[in-house]
């Protein structure tokens, strides 16, 4: 088995252990199990503050967006865009849907240049935000919220408008447990990569 294979292994493993990919993408989950493409590290300035596939973080110290770096298994294609998010599955609560998912974070058109290594996702005029970063917020007292980051590939390259992310809360879509599946199926997004922390505010 090679480094690659181990690698996207264990990722796999740590998001089926919160049930991850289960929760936001009830449609694929039923008929496949997802299998990363790379590895998507994510580090906020405060030290100590990497996220690291479900470790604990506390909510002071992921206020500000952090730095995204991609690192690919295998060579990738560089012709495509890519688009990156943050979404909590658990507003308000693991167990009380009626918020989520809540939208943190949308940045589209990102490109990368290097077909082995990837890069870094560094947000510039090339890029699309189409929602700023917004830090975990949880309500007191809900327990454990993941937050979690996705890459995903632009597979429709002649798209050049998003569908509107109106609203934060459910994406928009103003159903409980609605977000990221419905708006990448409309925007021809495929995911590649996953990474996610949790926080509490107790």
């Amino acid at each position: 088995m090679s480094v690659s294979t181990k690698t996207a292994n264990g990722i796999t493993a740590a998001l089926q252990k919160e049930d991850v990919i289960g929760d936001l993408f009830p449609e694929r989950a039923t008929s496949s199990t997802f299998i990363p493409e790379g590895s998507l590290l994510v580090d906020y300035t405060e030290p100590n503050t990497t996220v690291a596939l479900g470790n604990v973080l506390p909510t002071e110290t992921t206020q500000t967006v952090p730095s995204f770096n991609y690192k690919p298994f295998k060579e990738m294609d560089i012709e495509s865009k890519y688009t990156l998010v943050m979404t909590d599955p658990d507003a308000p609560s693991r167990t009380d849907k009626k918020f989520s998912e809540y939208c943190h974070y949308v940045i589209t058109d990102i490109k990368f240049t290097d077909a082995k290594e990837g890069g870094a996702i560094i947000p510039n005029q090339n890029n699309v935000e189409l929602h700023s970063y917004i830090g975990p917020g949880p309500p007191k007292g809900t327990g454990l919220h993941r937050y979690i980051f996705l890459l995903l590939r632009q597979t429709d390259a002649s798209l050049t408008d998003f569908t509107p992310v109106k609203e934060r809360f459910n994406w928009g879509y103003g159903q409980p447990a609605v977000g990221i599946e419905r708006w990448a199926n409309e925007n021809s997004l495929k995911l590649i990569a996953a990474n996610y922390f949790l926080a509490e505010n107790k």
